[in-house]
């Protein structure tokens, strides 16, 4: 949902072009590090930039990424300079980092098993709590910057404008059974933290996205790719 900033061709008004029925998954970005980076934890991310001001690089999955925005608010709520590297994808960004190339990622994707193994770092994660997936990830917000959450990368259903409210009721309680079913809801934890919640809700999200990212994508004159 952040394209509509970032392509001013792309007219879009949630309200009118879209019925919400619910969110079914949400990722937020984590932080890794090379083991061999300067610093162990986002703490010390945070001294080293503003040690070395400019210094720093941080691969992200591609410009106006939900990864490149989120890095822009971090690099502004911290008052910190680094350089965000672009990718084409997180795989290669991911790879970068893993083999010394790049010193740090953001990334909106599942980077447990990488740092489970040892060959990244764990730093944080862009939420504003720690997720339940991955509660031994501390957040940005306890690492030195109080109150930081990024935008998100998150899938939803959405239904046609004018679709019946009794339609979109049935849509939604089956979509919010199937995510308190505990098989089901454990493989979404595969891939993302299991959200559903109300029409409204799934709203608000769009609403809360276009706000967030929207001043950042429109001030650094960013493209959709």
């Amino acid at each position: 949902m952040i394209r509509p900033s970032a392509d001013a061709s792309f007219a879009f008004e949630p309200a009118r072009d879209y019925a919400p029925v619910a969110l079914t998954w949400e990722v937020w970005s984590s932080i890794v590090a090379n083991p061999n980076a300067p610093f162990r934890d986002m703490k010390g991310l945070i001294a080293y930039a503003r040690a070395n001001p400019g210094k720093l690089n941080m691969a992200v999955g591609g410009v106006g990424s939900v990864d490149h925005v989120t890095g822009n608010l971090l690099k502004q709520a911290a008052g910190i300079d680094f350089q965000l590297i672009p990718h084409n994808g997180a795989a290669p960004a991911t790879a970068a980092v893993l083999g010394g190339h790049i010193e740090t990622a953001m990334l909106a994707i599942n980077l447990e098993p990488q740092a489970a193994s040892g060959k990244l770092l764990r730093l944080a994660t862009a939420s504003p709590k720690r997720l339940a997936e991955a509660p031994e990830w501390p957040t940005v917000a306890e690492s030195g910057v109080p109150g930081f959450a990024g935008v998100t990368s998150w899938v939803g259903v959405f239904a046609a404008p004018g679709t019946p409210r009794d339609i979109i009721m049935k849509l939604n309680g089956a979509i919010n059974a199937a995510l308190n079913d505990p098989a089901t809801r454990a493989r979404v934890q595969n891939v993302g933290a299991p959200t559903g919640g109300t029409p409204e809700q799934a709203l608000a999200k769009v609403h809360e996205d276009l706000a967030s990212a929207g001043p950042v994508i429109r001030k650094l004159g960013l493209k959709f790719e």
